[in-house]
């Protein structure tokens, strides 16, 4: 009965908006909706580790993204 998904906008702007806060925040934040319509924040801290895996992820995906207006 439960779903999860995390996603990002991918409109133009806020694109550009959320890849630049990825790869300048220390920190990600993940908002939560439950089915009672209540909602949560959680935030968690990127450490060494997480920063070296979010570089290596937006390093892939800019060799792989469209070019623009495609």
């Amino acid at each position: 009965d439960d779903f999860h998904m995390i996603a990002l906008n991918d409109f133009p702007d806020a694109m550009k908006t959320n890849l630049e806060l990825l790869a300048t925040r220390d920190w990600i934040d993940i908002p939560v909706s439950y089915r009672n319509g209540r909602r949560a924040l959680l935030t968690m801290q990127k450490g060494p580790e997480g920063r070296a895996a979010f570089d290596a992820a937006l390093k892939d995906w800019a060799s792989t993204a469209p070019a623009a207006g495609q």
